[in-house]
């Protein structure tokens, strides 16, 4: 399983978004893979947005953001990370994100 980009969905008013992009931003350059990141609130960025999440994160109507996927190039796609309930947690969960 080798990783050819990170995916990233968000949103510019998520606080916690801000940390899981950082994070992504590191891993992409660490790995050397493509780093995707996908907004909510921009209409064609939702679509693909809304596909990850359905497809292989945590999906609900109003889904909880950022979340956080490392896509293969077998084309397997792993689901990394939900965001947290507030900022500490989501700094404590981001700095223990393993890639498998």
């Amino acid at each position: 399983m080798k990783p050819k980009a990170l995916v990233v969905v968000h949103s510019k008013w998520c606080p916690y978004c801000r940390i899981a992009i950082k994070t992504a931003e590191t891993l992409s350059r660490e790995l050397n893979i493509v780093l995707k990141l996908l907004d909510i609130d921009v209409p064609n960025e939702e679509e693909e947005a809304d596909f990850y999440v359905r497809k292989y994160g945590d999906w609900s109507e109003d889904y909880v953001i950022p979340q956080l996927f490392i896509e293969c190039e077998d084309g397997t796609v792993q689901h990394l990370f939900t965001g947290a309930s507030n900022i500490e947690a989501a700094r404590a969960k981001l700095k223990t994100l393993k890639l498998a």
